[in-house]
């Protein structure tokens, strides 16, 4: 098992006991990660404004190594001690987020203006984008708060069909794509054009599904016991479905924070974290706990030592091999292995701030625009 981290400065990779080491994309920042099989997928952005926090002294020049889209690493031959892997960019332009499956033949990219490119192929051929966008009711509502707003696909889950051998096979499921400030929509696959073996015609239907929902959705990720309840995060604190977008309502009492980061725990039903900060984009450090699916939370922030680690960032939230995790804007990664989830300590240390974790077989979790 190993965990992927994408920071301000390349994707690392962090297999377990063992220490993090830079596999790809050096120098380049990397907001969004998605994993399925031996592949992971990595979103590098348009550097924007409110990119700066992150990038430490280096800003990202346009004839940088490695431009902004969509980038497909896997490994250069068999795993060892010191794993070597190769990098593809499969898609170029402005990636904010991203989505694998069915072993990395399937691939998704959101982007800033909110769009959705599909492949179904690993990457060799995409769809013309969701021209199903366009059409949703509430599109020219969409925006951003900051210049140039426009509005941008923070996250994208892939939800498997309910049949036989569906992992396998791209054109499968469904996807459902969280936008800031746009809400949640929902694509089925199969249709794609521009891809291989689709057969729609460039207009896949995408359905708004934000009813009750507060439409600045930093993230919706969809329970791995209860493919119906899924969470979003937004900036007015967390909201629940119980039926698979239909209808939303808030969750809880969040004080004003600013909500950004959110992770099931697949291997714990009902353990959830969610990162707040105080005030948009990432400014402050607020962490929360619950082991019953969303419905009550504890503050769980780190103190004292693992307090300064953590910083004045909003941190990634996740969890990997038994552990509840905090990627840090220091660079640095705390992990708390006691159910509580109060028991803090410094797992690994890197040198840029941490943008994004994901491991295989896993939703990803990002604090990024």
């Amino acid at each position: 098992m190993s965990l992927f981290l994408g920071t301000s400065s390349g994707l690392f990779l962090r297999p377990v006991g063992r220490q993090c080491g830079l596999i790809g994309l050096d120098g380049s920042l990397v907001t969004h990660l998605a994993a399925a099989g031996d592949r992971v997928a990595a979103a590098v952005p348009v550097h924007g404004p409110v990119h700066k926090m992150y990038t430490d002294s280096h800003t990202p020049s346009e004839d940088a190594a490695w431009a902004s889209g969509l980038h497909v690493l896997r490994p250069a031959g068999p795993l060892s001690d010191d794993p070597t892997y190769t990098s593809e960019q499969v898609w170029q332009g402005d990636a904010r987020s991203c989505c694998a499956w069915a072993g990395g033949h399937g691939l998704a990219v959101g982007t800033e203006p909110a769009d959705v490119f599909v492949s179904l192929d690993g990457g060799r051929s995409w769809s013309a984008g969701a021209a199903g966008f366009a059409a949703a009711p509430s599109r020219s509502k969409w925006s951003f708060p900051a210049p140039p707003h426009k509005p941008h696909v923070l996250s994208i889950e892939h939800l498997a069909a309910q049949s036989s051998g569906s992992e396998a096979d791209s054109r499968a499921g469904q996807l459902v794509a969280g936008i800031e400030v746009g809400g949640v929509l929902v694509s089925s696959l199969g249709g794609h054009a521009g891809t291989a073996g689709g057969d729609g015609d460039g207009a896949e239907a995408w359905e708004e599904q934000s009813e009750g929902l507060y439409t600045d959705v930093h993230s919706c990720r969809i329970n791995p016991f209860n493919p119906s309840q899924w969470l979003a995060v937004t900036g007015r604190g967390l909201y629940v479905t119980t039926d698979a977008g239909k209808h939303w309502a808030a969750q809880g009492s969040w004080a004003g924070r600013y909500t950004v980061g959110l992770a099931f725990n697949p291997e714990r039903e009902g353990e959830v974290l969610v990162a707040a900060g105080d005030r948009p984009p990432a400014n402050g450090a607020h962490v929360y706990h619950s082991t019953d699916g969303g419905r009550s939370f504890r503050d769980i922030t780190p103190s004292g030592d693992c307090g300064q680690a953590l910083g004045s960032r909003t941190p990634v939230p996740y969890f990997f091999a038994g552990q509840a995790l905090l990627g840090t804007g220091t660079g640095s990664l705390l992990g708390a292995s006691d159910d509580a989830r109060r028991e803090w300590h410094v797992v690994d240390r890197l040198l840029h701030p941490i943008c994004c974790m994901v491991a295989p077989g896993q939703s990803p979790s990002s604090v990024m625009h």
